[in-house]
C-alpha cells in the first residue's frame, strides 16, 4: 500500500529528541519530521517578513524626516514645491515648523 519508505540514519540523541517531540504531539516520527519541516519553512518566511517590515520602518522614518512644503517664488508669485531634508540634529525639533511659519508671516506683513 505505502510502498517502500526511505530509511534515514540519525544520531541516537537526535532520534530521542524527535521521539519526545512526536510523543508530545501524539504523532508518529514521520509525521513529526513533516511538522518540523513545515515549521522550518514557516520560520524562514517569518524572517523574510520581519526583514521587509524593518525596511518599511526605515523608509517611513526617512519620509517623516523629509519635509515637503510650498514656497512662493518672489518673481513670479506662484507656488513651487520644495523638498528640504533636515539634518539629523534638527529632525524632530518642534521649533523648525515655528521658524518656517515665521518666514511666511513676515513676508505677508511686509
Amino acid at each position: 500500500m505505502w510502498g517502500r519508505m526511505p530509511l534515514v540514519r540519525v544520531r541516537e540523541e537526535v532520534k530521542e529528541e524527535l521521539r519526545e517531540y512526536a510523543d508530545s504531539r501524539g504523532v508518529t516520527l514521520g509525521t513529526a519530521v513533516g511538522l518540523l519541516l513545515e515549521e522550518s519553512r514557516d520560520r524562514r518566511i517569518l524572517v523574510e517578513i520581519l526583514k521587509t517590515l524593518c525596511r518599511i520602518e526605515e523608509i517611513l522614518r526617512d519620509l517623516v524626516s523629509t519635509r515637503v512644503y510650498y514656497s512662493e517664488s518672489e518673481e513670479e508669485g506662484e507656488k513651487v514645491l520644495v523638498r528640504a531634508e533636515l539634518p539629523s540634529f534638527a529632525r524632530g525639533n518642534p521649533w523648525i515648523e515655528v521658524l518656517r511659519g515665521r518666514g511666511s508671516v513676515q513676508q505677508e506683513e511686509g
